[in-house]
């Protein structure tokens, strides 16, 4: 997949959970609707501090990735096949720590989407540093998944906003 797809698969999922939220109440942000199940704005937020992660990452000097995480050997996964090594693993994992949703109002909605909007950008802002090689020779790691060239990342990020906008629907019996 090329940076231009990456990017419109970005703008499409993320935009679809933008537009999700703020079609509801604001009333609905907070309320979770399964007992012991994320609220809407808990999915919005634990998304924004998942790519929030990703995209410190792609900040850092290609250099230091190359030095830190080594080069990435070996075939790269397709989105499908880091669909399916995500959703083998995801009902036996718990998110870490660092991207656990904060307590949130309903009077944070705009802010968390404002937040959640500007990680999209800074997302394919961060991208745009890597040619199309590069994208599959540096890598990150990821705390369940191990360690992933950046177009991997980016396929799991564009997946993982998937996921939760699922949950969300599925959790309020959309």
């Amino acid at each position: 997949m090329s940076h231009q797809e990456i990017n419109q698969l970005i703008d499409d999922k993320f935009g679809t959970v933008i537009e999700y939220i703020k079609a509801q109440d604001s009333s609905e942000f907070t309320k979770a609707h399964i007992p012991d199940k994320w609220s809407n704005g808990q999915h919005l937020d634990h998304l924004r501090k998942a790519t929030r992660a990703f995209n410190k990452g792609l900040t850092l000097p290609k250099i230091v990735l190359r030095l830190k995480f080594g080069k990435h050997k070996g075939e790269q996964r397709t989105y499908e096949q880091i669909t399916a090594d995500y959703k083998r693993l995801v009902k036996t994992i718990k998110a870490p720590s660092s991207v656990v949703p904060d307590p949130l109002s309903n009077e944070d909605k705009a802010r968390v989407l404002d937040w959640f909007a500007q990680e999209q950008t800074a997302l394919k802002k961060g991208l745009a540093r890597f040619s199309e090689k590069q994208l599959s020779s540096y890598q990150l790691p990821h705390p369940v998944l191990g360690k992933l060239s950046i177009r991997e990342l980016s396929y799991w990020c564009v997946m993982h906003t998937e996921h939760h906008y699922e949950l969300m629907k599925r959790d309020n019996g959309a």
